[in-house]
């Protein structure tokens, strides 16, 4: 075969195989099209096959399983649901129809009325979304509408109870960074010990131990209770600081591994890193249940929310990444490389950038969360272990814990400002935590029996709490 014959060949094998895997517009035959516009006066019909109105509204179509067959000649409207003067969906004669878009906030969904009789409800799940389907933005369905999406498996699908919540697709409210109020407590995780140690806010002495017989690590304070996550034993404990005594326990699935924990701003639902199932759990917190998993890549670790809720960001610790969800519709949004092990986050208080410290790789990464793309990466001293921001953005505090050192960076030019080295008894430092507005440092060890406290001011070691035992997570609970 000459060298013409072989690349005609080749072209035609790559044409061939574009021709047999590309998608078909959808087209409505004359008769359906004619019917919809009767429908709907002054819409257009879009290369999918939806209906836009002349008011800005959107109908979706649901067309057979079995588009091919022949269908009737004449093509009517059969039927206007819920009633004429307020149309969600059209049927049509052929078996076709179209369903309305509600917008819910950010998110949007198909209107499907409740008072829909269980015949018609019955011929909608027997029809299909088109392959070639323009997803609207935000577009989510509930769990019992999985059957329409045979060939749109992009859609992502929430229980029926979250889709038709009120508050469903809602912009959440910016929460600003917490902010000093009296001095409420200290809360520390063990994971050597699988105990919980409080602190008196104030003097930061030891107030109060919790044992858990697990290994504790990751807290969030919702509603005024502490929620923290038992790796081992597959749960969420419930802390009352007030009453200084468990609440209860949320049971999550065996193997689970939960790691982390963010809540949103409303209070009412809480994301939980599950790093022996790849998989980032919605938890409402009213009734205790998982609600939905959203699959992400290989280990997730630490997780945070944006301030105003909006976004959830994931460190991928087994495949060095960062993965971006968005909370109107639990999807996936992208995921980014970041570095080697990336342990530590924290997020600016306008939710515009994220920095995650790089544990193997020895450096920070700033990613910018709207781009999606990494805004820089800082070099920084060996096995970068905790994180933290001052409350104005200005400064970002990096735990080294081979170097047994503090950091300080200027957020703007990444420039650093100031080191310090920590002594014997605080140990391979790790979670850091800011107190009294910016004022004070806590710094939590891995290896020794010290909390350790920083006047950020000189950076300098004022005290040291000796805890008896080695601890790893650190939050402030304000004062209620």
């Amino acid at each position: 075969m000459d060298k013409f014959s072989a690349s005609f060949l080749a072209l035609t094998v790559i044409v061939c195989a574009f021709c047999s895997t590309r998608v078909e517009a959808t087209r409505l035959s004359p008769e359906l099209a004619k019917a919809a516009e009767s429908a709907m006066p002054g819409s257009k019909i879009r290369l999918d096959g939806a209906l836009q109105t002349k008011h800005g509204g959107l109908f979706l179509l649901l067309m057979p399983r079995d588009a091919g067959k022949k269908s009737k000649d004449k093509v009517e409207v059969e039927a206007l649901l819920p009633s004429e003067n307020q149309q969600d969906i059209i049927l049509y004669t052929n078996g076709w129809a179209h369903v309305r878009v509600a917008p819910k906030g950010e998110a949007s969904t198909l209107a499907v009325p409740h008072t829909l009789s269980d015949k018609h409800l019955k011929q909608l799940l027997s029809l299909k979304l088109p392959s070639d389907l323009i997803v609207p933005q935000g577009f989510v369905l509930p769990r019992s509408m999985k059957s329409v999406i045979v060939d749109v498996p992009t859609i992502s699908l929430l229980d029926d109870g979250i889709v038709h919540r009120p508050d469903f697709g809602e912009k959440h409210k910016s929460v600003p960074r917490a902010q000093y109020k009296g001095f409420g407590s200290v809360f520390l995780t063990s994971i050597t010990t699988g105990s919980i140690t409080m602190l008196d806010g104030k003097t930061l002495n030891k107030v109060a131990e919790f044992p858990t017989e697990g290994t504790p690590s990751g807290m969030e304070l919702v509603n005024g209770q502490l929620y923290i996550v038992d790796q081992a034993k597959h749960r969420i404990l419930i802390l009352d600081p007030l009453l200084r005594k468990f609440s209860g326990q949320i049971d999550l699935a065996p193997k689970t591994a939960p790691k982390s924990l963010a809540a949103l701003p409303n209070g009412k639902w809480m994301y939980v890193s599950e790093s022996g199932a790849s998989d980032i759990a919605v938890i409402e917190l009213a009734s205790g249940k998982v609600l939905i998993r959203t699959k992400v890549h290989p280990g997730p670790g630490r997780i945070a929310l944006t301030p105003d809720g909006t976004y959830l960001i994931v460190l991928n610790v087994t495949s060095g990444e960062v993965t971006i969800i968005s909370t109107y519709n639990q999807k996936v949004v992208t995921t980014i490389k970041v570095g080697d092990m990336p342990s530590g986050l924290a997020i600016s208080s306008d939710g515009k950038i994220a920095y995650v410290n790089n544990r193997v790789s020895n450096t920070v990464t700033a990613l910018d969360i709207a781009k999606r793309t990494v805004a820089g990466t800082i070099k920084v001293g060996q096995s970068p272990s905790g994180i933290a921001l001052s409350p104005d953005d200005t400064k970002l505090y990096v735990a080294c814990g081979r170097d047994n050192t503090i950091t300080v960076y200027d957020t703007k030019s990444q420039a650093q400002l100031q080191q310090m080295h920590l002594p014997p008894d605080i140990e391979f430092p790790g979670s850091l935590c800011l107190l009294q507005n910016g004022a004070k440092l806590l710094v939590a060890s891995h290896q020794g029996d010290a909390l350790g406290i920083i006047d950020t001011a000189t950076m300098e070691v004022e005290r040291r709490t000796s805890l008896g035992h080695s601890h790893h997570e650190v939050v402030w609970v304000p004062a209620p």
